[in-house]
């Protein structure tokens, strides 16, 4: 039996709804390229920010909406690093702490952020293209 919902290019219907739904126009017009990237954020978009204190177990780095992280950090120690996937330039950039989406960069402009206070090392550091 197939799937009786309609993909829309690479996002369902209900996803396409959900970004309507939940995020600011200024985000929805960065669509196009980086859907998936705007669904993901929609899905998060009603999380509160990480409290004060707050120690991630997981940290994992993706870019350019590859389905598996180029980096990851198990309290804060890198135990998987992909160098052949990371691109020296980037339009997408997220963070997952703990499986939990909490920051996305789309061209350089900071589009998400429930990071609260978690401080980010300082070698954590990207710039996108």
């Amino acid at each position: 039996m197939t799937n009786p919902r309609v993909i829309v290019g690479d996002l369902f219907p209900e996803e396409l709804q959900m970004i309507r739904d939940r995020l600011p126009e200024h985000l929805q017009d960065l669509g196009a390229d980086h859907m998936q990237t705007l669904a993901s954020i929609a899905e998060a978009w009603h999380l509160e920010p990480l409290p004060a204190g707050y120690a991630p177990e997981m940290v994992d780095v993706y870019v350019e909406e590859q389905e598996d992280p180029i980096l990851s950090y198990e309290h804060w120690e890198m135990s998987v690093a992909s160098p052949e996937f990371f691109p020296e330039k980037f339009t997408v950039l997220a963070l997952e702490v703990d499986s939990v989406l909490r920051y996305a960069q789309i061209r350089g402009q900071e589009v998400f952020n429930r990071l609260g206070n978690v401080e980010l090392p300082e070698d954590f550091a990207f710039a996108a293209a």
